[in-house]
């Protein structure tokens, strides 16, 4: 649950952008964040692009060569993923705003981490992400795949301080909600399966599942 992430202190910024996953791999959209990096870099030559992530030696090997090939070796930085979360969590201090271009996921689970921590999101349209501007908007979000779009919407957050500012309030909101949501969902999916181990086996209802009287 997010209400129970650990707390993180502010550090000096060191880079524009985080992308981080478990895995550096496509359908997370690491090659599509160095593209659009490319694109960005044409208005802000020292943009910088951190990536955080494990996964496969080739994988990473063919991520290095396409930061070669399209000439960003001063703008990316390839950092290990960590073993402790609380660890990652407090390097994405390190970064103004979190790219995020999951392909596959309805919304990852690193898009609400991003946002519960502060960091304007751009991400991909997916089937769940238009769903986080429902209220406000939230997020930014590009057509999937589409990594001219995917620059356009980083490029706002870098010339528009009051929309990043307005992204990551809004998504604040968003993600307090969302955890409280996900709290009452475990909170009733509890008591279903007390109530049926009850019925069927006489399994004690737990005692801090059960109402108590006001006194």
């Amino acid at each position: 649950r997010f209400n129970l992430l650990p707390e993180v202190k502010p550090v000096e910024k060191e880079f524009d952008f985080v992308n981080f996953a478990m895995a550096m791999i496509p359908k997370k959209g690491y090659p599509d964040a160095i593209q659009s990096l490319a694109i960005v870099k044409k208005q802000y030559p020292q943009v910088r692009l951190n990536l955080v992530g494990g996964g496969s030696k080739e994988g990473k090997e063919a991520l290095q060569g396409l930061v070669k090939e399209l000439h960003l070796e001063e703008n990316v930085v390839f950092t290990p993923f960590f073993e402790r979360q609380e660890d990652l969590f407090q390097h994405l201090q390190k970064s103004r705003f979190a790219v995020l271009p999951c392909k596959l996921d309805s919304i990852s689970g690193t898009i609400r981490q991003a946002m519960h921590y502060g960091l304007p999101v751009v991400c991909y349209k997916t089937e769940g992400t238009p769903k986080i501007n429902t209220e406000n908007d939230c997020v930014l979000i590009a057509e999937n795949g589409d990594v001219e779009d995917l620059a356009k919407q980083m490029l706002k957050l870098m010339e528009n301080e009051a929309l990043a500012m307005e992204l990551r309030n809004n998504a604040k909101v968003y993600a307090t909600r969302w955890s409280d949501d996900e709290g009452n969902s475990n909170q009733m999916s509890r008591n279903f399966h007390a109530i049926v181990e009850h019925y069927y086996n006489g399994t004690p209802i737990p005692e801090e599942l059960l109402c108590k009287e006001s006194q």
